[in-house]
This record gives C-alpha cells, sequence and structure tokens, in this order.
C-alpha cells in the first residue's frame, strides 16, 4: 500500500525516462508532434506491487504537443474516458538546463482545475491555463499560454493520466465519512511512454516520464 500512495503522491514530480516512438505532423498554426502510446499498459493504484488492469478508463494512445506563438496545447488521447475524475499530468522541458515545467489539470463531475509550477515546488499565476476535457471524443488537453513558459524556442513533454473515483459524487454521497481512513490510494495510472512499471519505480519519490521530441514555436 504504501507504494501505491507513494505513487499518487509523486506523480506530478516527474523525471526524463526512455525513448518513445514518434509521429511528425506540421499544423496551420503551430508546430505539432504526435508520440504514439502502447496501449493495455494501464496499473491499478490499489495494492503493494505494479498490477496492469485491462479495460480500464485512461489508457493513453498518443500524446500531441502543438508549440504556437501564444499558447502551448498538449493534447492527450486515450482509450475509455468518463465522467469519473481525470488527472492529466505534463512534463515540459524548455531548455537543456534549469528548472522545467510541470501542469496538474483535473477534471470533475462540472469542474475543471489547472495548475502549473516551475520547478516542483513554485507555483506560478498564470491567466489563460486551462483543463480541457472532451470524454465522447477520446481526448483531454493541457492549454498553456506560451509567455508562462518564458516564451521559449522549443519544448519537450512527457504526460501521464490518471483516474479516480469522482470526488464531486463522493461528496454527495450521504454516507460519505470524510472520517474514515482513506490512506489506500485507488484508480488507475498510465504513464506515456512507459510500458512497464517496477516496484521500484512505484516507490520512487519520482515517477519515470519519458520526454517527446523537441517542438519548436510554430
Amino acid at each position: 500500500m504504501a507504494a501505491r500512495r507513494t505513487l499518487a503522491r509523486s506523480l506530478a514530480a516527474l523525471a526524463v525516462g526512455a525513448s518513445l516512438v514518434l509521429a511528425t505532423g506540421q499544423g496551420a498554426y503551430a508546430a505539432s508532434k504526435t508520440v504514439r502510446d502502447a496501449t493495455g499498459d494501464v496499473y491499478s493504484l490499489t495494492g503493494d506491487s505494479p498490477t496492469k488492469v485491462s479495460g480500464p478508463d485512461g489508457d493513453i494512445t498518443s500524446v500531441t504537443t502543438m508549440h504556437g506563438r501564444r499558447k502551448v496545447r498538449i493534447k492527450v488521447r486515450a482509450r475509455h474516458l468518463s465522467l469519473d475524475e481525470t488527472l492529466l499530468f505534463a512534463k515540459i522541458r524548455t531548455g537543456p538546463t534549469g528548472p522545467a515545467y510541470f501542469f496538474s489539470g483535473t477534471a470533475d463531475i462540472g469542474v475543471r482545475i489547472a495548475l502549473i509550477a516551475k520547478g516542483q515546488t513554485h507555483l506560478l499565476v498564470c491567466p489563460g491555463i486551462r483543463m480541457a476535457f472532451h470524454a465522447s471524443q477520446g481526448y483531454v488537453m493541457a492549454v498553456i499560454p506560451r509567455t508562462c513558459l518564458g516564451s521559449p524556442r522549443w519544448i519537450r513533454v512527457g504526460a501521464a493520466l490518471a483516474t479516480t473515483d469522482s470526488m464531486v459524487a463522493t461528496l454527495a454521497d450521504e454516507n460519505y465519512d470524510p472520517f474514515a481512513d482513506d490512506s489506500e490510494a485507488t484508480g488507475t495510472v498510465d504513464i506515456g511512454g512507459v510500458g512497464t512499471l517496477t516496484p521500484a519505480q512505484m516507490s520512487s519519490p519520482t515517477i519515470p516520464l519519458p520526454l517527446g521530441p523537441k517542438v519548436r514555436v510554430g
């Protein structure tokens, strides 16, 4: 259980990992690159050891980075998106050195939350940032004003999706007990580009997250 709790707490503290299979495209108003992700690599957040689960929400199929002159869009396509709580995490590297940026977005029933930090602790004020959630079209998307990232010439992006029970529905449940023991994490996680999670990765304070190719501003 401790390993699962560590993973759930540390999804936003993501490190560079292995390589990805690439497909490149050019948009009309932004440079765009897509990274394909293998399916069937979703892990449960419940239990003591890494356990793959079949047919769950949030199985990533691709991550597309669109680098426009005004906004950066990170579009994550996934199988079986639903109205449970969906969490999108992205790491954005804007240069060979210095801290990366970390986006965290939440989509729940009637709720959308988007935050961005420079490094793992410095939360930024970023007007215009948002989390888009389109379950019927099979994708979620981070929309980040480019100025919040320091208006970089290029970026590299990695992403992960986690799903868990809707917090809105949970709080609305008349049988919900806020004082009950909820120390065990529930739900699933898929880290783009990571096909197999090891016990060491599950318990690490930083979860491996592969970064895609450089995407220069369009």
